[in-house]
């Protein structure tokens, strides 16, 4: 799995894709996908910067919150808004890629690219196979890993329900 790992993180993006999906994130962890996702925003990685249409809950902060914050770190339009898993589903990892696929599909993206924070890369990545693999198998997903974040920084982590630092998370 480690080299699985270090080969995921080391695919170059392509020239150009559909869209850049910010995984969601709780309010300690956001601002490694918000800056990233700018970042490739601004360096022309795609036209659309995407996050999660859904309110406050499940330590998301909620979409509203991240329009601001995208809008104060220079994102000149509105995120594209990603359905929200569907009713009486709960928001995961695996539910927000299943949204993101089956939105994709509908508006035939070819390529995203998905930015999740570092303890979350993994997960967001397996996850988006998994709901590649059942609804969309001619999606290309590149990753990128959110900014870097403290360690040893106490947050709040997976729905808002997990706390310590980020080296015990792991």
């Amino acid at each position: 799995i480690i080299s699985f790992f270090f080969r995921l993180l080391s695919d170059p993006l392509p020239e150009r894709s559909d869209l850049i999906y910010l995984f969601g994130q709780t309010q300690h962890n956001q601002n490694s996908v918000l800056h990233k996702g700018v970042s490739l925003f601004e360096r022309g990685v795609a036209g659309r910067l995407g996050i999660l249409e859904l309110g406050t809950g499940y330590g998301y902060p909620g979409n509203l919150a991240w329009e601001k914050d995208l809008k104060m770190m220079g994102l000149p339009k509105l995120p594209l808004l990603i359905p929200s898993p569907p009713s009486g589903a709960n928001p995961n990892t695996l539910t927000e890629a299943q949204s993101l696929v089956s939105y994709s599909k509908k508006e035939r993206f070819e390529k995203i690219v998905i930015i999740a924070q570092p303890l979350h890369t993994l997960r967001s990545f397996l996850c988006t196979l998994t709901a590649r693999k059942e609804i969309y198998r001619d999606l290309g997903i590149y990753v990128q890993v959110g900014e870097p974040l403290p360690w040893d920084e106490k947050v709040v982590h997976s729905q808002g329900i997990v706390k310590g630092s980020r080296i015990d998370l792991i």
